[in-house]
């Protein structure tokens, strides 16, 4: 390690001392932001020495991500005494008529399926227009290849999609309705 290197590690690790003292003499927390490393989305990596530090010697390390919605939340997986585990953390997005940032409920698989079946529901209602009963596996195919205007292989995983959101079902014979 370079003598430049050693200043700074011994620099830091003063200062995280510092940060600590100071939060036992007062009574309180002391709240420190940094950034992570860019390649650090998944892990959560903070830079260089100072975010090792600080890491290492915190009560509580908060992240805030984005989950799949592009909802930011807040999570803490590496915390002394209780995690927040990225499912299980504090959503919040602006609200217009609030007039400030507002909790949002997790994505639970409920409110995912929910969601499939209004925005698939219409397409689905389009290719049973008009027939009455159930439909073999190739007709339904079909009729989605033809109606959404898709490939062979979409309209296989369209079948899968609409069965397991419960949109159509299997009926006694080999064939499809309407669920």
């Amino acid at each position: 390690m370079s003598q430049t290197a050693w200043k700074r590690r011994c620099a830091t690790f003063a200062l995280v001392e510092h940060l600590a003292h100071l939060a036992i003499t007062y009574a309180c927390p002391i709240i420190v932001v940094l950034h992570e490393n860019p390649s650090g989305f998944e892990t959560g990596k903070t830079r260089g020495h100072l975010g090792s530090q600080l890491e290492r010697k915190a009560e509580s390390n908060l992240h805030i991500a984005k989950d799949t919605r592009g909802v930011p939340l807040v999570f803490s997986e590496r915390c002394r005494h209780a995690c927040i585990t990225r499912e299980n953390g504090l959503r919040f997005e602006w609200s217009v008529p609030e007039g400030m940032h507002v909790t949002v409920e997790a994505e639970t698989k409920e409110s995912k399926a929910e969601a499939a079946r209004q925005t698939e529901g219409m397409e689905c209602q389009a290719v049973f227009a008009g027939h009455l009963g159930q439909m073999p596996y190739s007709e339904l195919k079909q009729r989605i290849m033809t109606q959404v205007r898709v490939a062979e292989p979409t309209a296989k995983r369209r079948i899968k999609l609409w069965l397991s959101i419960g949109l159509i079902k299997h009926g006694s014979t080999a064939c499809y309705l309407r669920a």
